[in-house]
C-alpha cells in the first residue's frame, strides 16, 4: 500500500517539474503518465458525486428521473424490503431521508425550510459542491429549528443588489450543488411527523420565488453518467466534464496549467488520438496509477480503534473543506462519500470484533457501554447491524434493526453501564439482554455507530467506541 502512495507521489512530482505551460515542448510518455494519474485523483471525487445524482437529475430515460432544483423524499426506511427498494447502501434507520440537485447555470436558486416546532428534532440541509466539499448546513445546528428562506449563488450568479430578505446567502464555487435532507424520526410511527417536516422543504429558482420571469437560458442539458464510458480513456472525459462545472483554475491555477496538457481541464477537449501511441498507452497507466492510489488512500485516511473505523478527521477542515488535499477527498470520496463536518455526524463502523475476527452471526456478542460512556450526542445516538453481503437491513422478523437513544424501554445496568447483545437468536436470562437485543443473521455482518451533533468527547477525540465483544 505504502509502496502504491509512494509511486504515486512520485508520479505527481514529476509531473509538476515540467513546465506547466500547455504549449511547453513535446510531452513526454513519462510525464503524460504522471498527469493522468493526477488527473484521476483529482477528478475522482466530483466525478463519483456525479454518477451517484446522474439517475435523478440529468438521465431522462431512468425511472427515477425528477430533473434538477427538485428535492426527493425518501421514506423512512423501516425494515428490510423498504432498503432493499431503496437500494441506499447502509440505511439510516433514524432518519428520513431528502435529496436533490441544485442547478446554478442559469440563475441563483432558493432554499427553504420550514420551522420546526419540536425543539428536540433534528433536521439537517447537507449543501455539497461538485468537489464533495460542505456549504454552510441549514440545520437544527445552525438555526435552532428556525428554518429560513436561504440563497444559493453559483460562480456565475451575480449577487443581488438587496439580500436582506433572506436568511442566508451560501456561496457555491461549483455550478451545480448536491442537497442532502435527514428529518430525525424518533420511532417507525414518528414517520408521520418527520414527513411533515420534509414537507417543508423546498427549492425554487430566484425568479420562481420571486415571482418575476425567468431569464433566458443557453445551459445545455446534463449528460446522463454511463459507467462504461467512463472507463479507460473515456474518464478524461467525464473529468472534462466534471471540471467545466466547478472549474479548477479558480482554486488551483498551477494544477489546471499542469493537466491542459493532456488536454484535461474546463475547456478542455480530451481526445486520444490527438498523441502518439507511446503517449496514449502511458496516460492509461497513468489513470490505473491514479485509481491504485485512491484505493490504498482509502485505508490510510482512516482512524482504527477498538476495531471500529472511522475517516480520520483531519483530512476535512472544521467547515467542510478538503482543501487541495485531492488523495484524501479522493479517498472519502472512495469510503465515504458525501462525509458530514465532525460538528453536524460521527459514523464508526465494525466489521470486526475486539480481536480482529471479522463479525459474524454465527456468533454471540455484547457491545458494552461504560456509564456516561455512550456515544456523546447533543440530538442523538445509533447503532445499526447490516449484511456484509447486501449492506441492507437483515430480513428480521422482529423488525430491529438498531439500538439507540431513541429506544425505548432500553435498560441499563446498576451500575449505569449498558450492554447491547448483538446476535441471531433471542438472548435468555434477563429481561435487560431481551430489551437490548440487537438482532442479526447467522451470517457475516458489520455495525455503524451514528452520532448527530457529537458530543465533546468524540470531537476532541477522548471518547473511544467500546470493542466488540464475542461471547463465549
Amino acid at each position: 500500500m505504502m509502496r502504491i502512495l509512494t509511486i504515486i507521489a512520485m508520479l505527481m512530482m514529476a509531473a509538476c517539474s515540467h513546465s506547466t505551460a500547455p504549449d511547453a515542448g513535446a510531452l513526454s510518455a513519462a510525464e503524460a503518465r504522471a498527469l493522468a494519474a493526477e488527473a484521476y485523483v483529482v477528478a475522482y471525487a466530483p466525478i463519483q458525486n456525479y454518477a451517484k445524482q446522474s439517475a435523478r437529475a440529468f438521465d431522462k430515460s431512468n425511472v427515477n428521473y425528477q430533473g434538477t432544483n427538485k428535492l426527493y423524499n425518501f421514506p423512512l426506511l423501516i425494515d428490510y424490503y423498504s432498503a432493499q427498494i431503496a437500494g441506499v447502501p447502509s440505511p439510516n434507520h433514524d432518519t428520513l431521508y431528502s435529496s436533490g440537485v441544485i442547478d446554478l447555470r442559469n440563475e441563483p436558486v432558493v432554499v427553504s425550510a420550514g420551522a420546526v416546532s419540536d425543539p428536540n428534532r433534528y433536521y439537517s440541509l447537507q449543501l455539497l459542491d461538485l468537489d464533495t466539499d460542505v456549504l454552510p448546513y441549514i440545520s437544527t445546528l445552525t438555526n435552532a429549528n428556525r428554518g429560513g428562506h436561504y440563497l444559493v449563488l453559483g460562480p456565475d450568479n451575480a449577487v443581488p443588489t438587496d439580500t436582506s430578505g433572506f436568511t442566508g446567502v451560501i456561496h457555491s464555487p461549483s455550478r451545480i450543488v448536491t442537497i442532502l435532507g435527514r428529518v430525525e424520526a424518533f420511532n417507525d410511527a414518528d414517520q408521520v411527523n418527520a414527513a411533515l417536516v420534509q414537507q417543508g422543504f423546498k427549492i425554487q429558482t430566484l425568479s420562481s420565488y420571486q415571482g418575476t420571469a425567468a431569464p433566458p437560458s443557453n445551459a445545455p442539458d446534463l449528460p446522463a453518467y454511463d459507467a462504461a464510458s467512463a472507463q479507460g480513456l473515456g474518464y478524461l472525459q467525464y473529468a472534462n466534464l466534471v471540471f467545466g462545472l466547478q472549474p479548477p483554475e479558480a482554486s488551483d491555477p498551477a494544477l489546471a496549467a499542469r493537466l491542459a496538457r493532456i488536454h484535461v481541464g474546463s475547456n478542455q477537449t480530451f481526445s486520444a488520438t490527438e498523441f502518439p501511441q507511446d503517449v496514449q498507452d502511458a496516460i492509461s497507466r497513468g489513470l490505473n496509477d491514479g485509481a491504485a492510489a485512491v484505493r490504498a488512500a482509502s485505508l490510510t485516511h482512516s482512524v482504527m480503534r477498538n476495531g471500529w473505523s472511522s475517516v480520520d478527521p483531519s483530512v476535512m477542515s472544521d467547515n467542510g473543506s478538503f482543501g487541495n488535499d485531492y488523495l484524501a477527498r479522493a479517498a472519502v470520496a472512495y469510503a465515504l462519500i458525501y462525509m458530514n463536518t465532525r460538528a453536524e455526524a460521527w459514523y464508526g463502523l465494525a466489521y470486526v470484533d475486539g480481536a480482529g475476527a471479522a463479525l459474524d452471526g454465527a456468533h454471540d456478542y455484547t457491545l458494552h457501554f461504560a456509564a456516561n460512556e455512550v456515544p456523546p450526542s447533543k440530538f442523538f445516538w445509533s447503532v445499526t447491524a447490516y449484511d456484509a453481503t447486501t449492506h441492507l437491513f437483515f430480513n428480521s422478523p422482529t423488525q430491529r434493526y438498531s439500538i439507540g437513544s431513541n429506544t425505548s424501554g432500553l435498560q441499563y445496568n446498576a451500575d449505569g453501564s449498558l450492554d447491547i447483545p448483538i446476535q441471531a437468536s433471542a438472548p435468555t436470562g434477563s429481561a435487560a439482554a431481551l430489551a437490548n437485543w440487537l438482532p442479526v443473521d447467522t451470517k457475516p455482518f458489520y455495525l455503524i455507530i451514528r452520532s448527530y451533533g457529537p458530543g465533546p468527547g468524540i470531537l476532541n477525540g477522548t471518547w473511544v467506541p467500546p470493542p466488540v465483544l464475542r461471547t463465549p
